[in-house]
């Protein structure tokens, strides 16, 4: 069975700093502890990126704090 894997263009709004695709997306019901290919959650993208208030909207908002990059649930 294979893991749900984060799509690109919602990694790509972490990485951005769209914060409200985000926001949306989470009232949607979406997964913020998915991955992209290389094992990386939302709120790592956003702060790679450089955006601290992202990342603080998606862990303040119930995304996991205790994941490593890498590690797949």
């Amino acid at each position: 069975m294979s893991k749900a894997v984060l799509p690109d263009d919602v990694a790509q709004y972490a990485r951005t700093g769209d914060a409200t695709a985000l926001e949306w997306l989470q009232s949607e019901g979406m997964n913020t502890d998915l991955r992209d290919e290389r094992g990386d959650t939302l709120p790592m993208l956003a702060g790679y990126h450089g955006r601290a208030e992202v990342m603080k909207m998606l862990l303040d908002t119930g995304a996991a704090r205790d994941l490593a990059s890498g590690e797949r649930r």
